[in-house]
């Protein structure tokens, strides 16, 4: 396909659309100078349509740095697991809000949804943690700066007692973390259900800024490549005729 073409751009385009739907979601190839600096990104995805969508973010002349182009790569490779928890778990505190009166108070209503959830194999939104066990320092210092300004209300009750009811419901404790005590909070304060995921996105945001000017600085990524070849050693079956080269097998 690429062969096709004498066209550059056209050759950088068909680089990052080749890749979607196919193998990924999401193709982003950027474009360097012979001094190694960014000067053009195309970047495709697959929308929720299953619809392919490209952009292209301009060379030198009007983008600098390429910085809004490789941002705007990190966010889009952002899937519901980084963005949609908060999310998620406002829409369940809402949801049990509005269900209290008629089902007879916020822990009724609670349980009502979980053991929905629970049914539906879906996970509880908000909770659990690979790293924090018994509590997330995250979310008890938001719930604390919550109380300390007189904004605790509701919602932060409501992540509270979902949490209790969790151990009697699933079976075991799953400790509140940081992207339930961020909408809890944010509804106490009044801030609308419909632009929560907004907040992880600013929150990536900054550290997608970050990473950027780290790697600007001090490269990591051939070394963070050469980590994972050494730590991860292929177990699928070998090609017909494949003669491995030398070292391990």
């Amino acid at each position: 396909m690429l062969s096709s073409s004498l066209d550059f751009r056209a050759n950088l385009r068909g680089l990052a659309r080749i890749v979607v739907p196919f193998l990924a979601d999401l193709g982003a190839v950027t474009e360097v100078d012979e001094q190694g600096q960014p000067c053009g990104t195309e970047v495709a995805w697959a929308g929720a349509d299953q619809e392919v969508h490209r952009a292209a973010c301009p060379g030198r002349d009007g983008l600098p740095e390429a910085l809004q182009g490789a941002v705007a790569a990190g966010l889009l490779g952002c899937g519901s697991v980084v963005l949609g928890s908060s999310d998620a778990a406002g829409r369940l505190f809402a949801d049990i809000a509005g269900r209290a009166a008629g089902a007879g108070g916020p822990e009724a209503a609670a349980t009502q949804l979980v053991q929905q959830y629970r049914a539906a194999g879906r996970a509880i939104p908000g909770y659990g943690h690979p790293l924090h066990k018994g509590y997330d320092p995250r979310a008890r210092r938001l719930f604390e700066v919550s109380a300390e300004v007189g904004l605790a209300g509701q919602h932060v009750a409501i992540a509270r007692t979902v949490e209790q009811l969790l151990p009697q419901l699933l079976g075991r404790p799953l400790a509140l973390n940081v992207s339930g005590a961020i909408p809890a909070v944010l509804l106490d304060a009044g801030y609308p259900l419909a632009a929560l995921k907004g907040v992880p996105l600013l929150a990536r945001t900054a550290g997608l800024v970050a990473h950027l000017l780290e790697e600007q600085t001090r490269p990591l990524g051939f070394v963070m490549s050469h980590a994972a070849a050494e730590a991860i050693d292929y177990d699928g079956p070998a090609p017909p005729g494949f003669v491995p080269s030398g070292g391990d097998d």
